[in-house]
């Protein structure tokens, strides 16, 4: 059985906690400046599951992630965003307030 419950509704992250590609993606959710995401004060609140090592956990994630195995993998109302380059992808392209514009909350 899962340690964590899929909620499917808000903001969810798959993560490994030593995983470079996950700390980045937190850091664009959570608005850190040097990511250039949000505005100064704004943040995403997310929930986190972390799946470090744990196969059943990573069968879930890829369950509700399109067969997706890799971390992050970043979820809105249990739909796959995508991963660390498809939220720095968002970034660059300007769309990412857009796509999280519902989650972004201040400080």
């Amino acid at each position: 059985m899962s340690k964590f419950m899929f909620t499917g509704k808000g903001v969810e992250i798959y993560t490994w906690e030593h995983c470079p590609y996950c700390q980045r993606a937190k850091h664009i959710l959570e608005g850190d400046p040097g990511e250039a995401s949000l505005e100064d004060g704004e943040y995403i609140e997310y929930t986190e599951h972390k799946i470090d090592g744990l196969a059943e956990e990573r069968a879930d994630m890829a369950a509700h992630c399109e067969g997706h195995v890799t971390v992050p993998q970043v979820l809105i109302d249990g739909k796959r965003v995508g991963g660390c380059f498809d939220l720095v992808s968002l970034v660059q392209t300007k769309t990412f307030r857009q796509v999280f514009a519902n989650y972004i909350k201040k400080k």
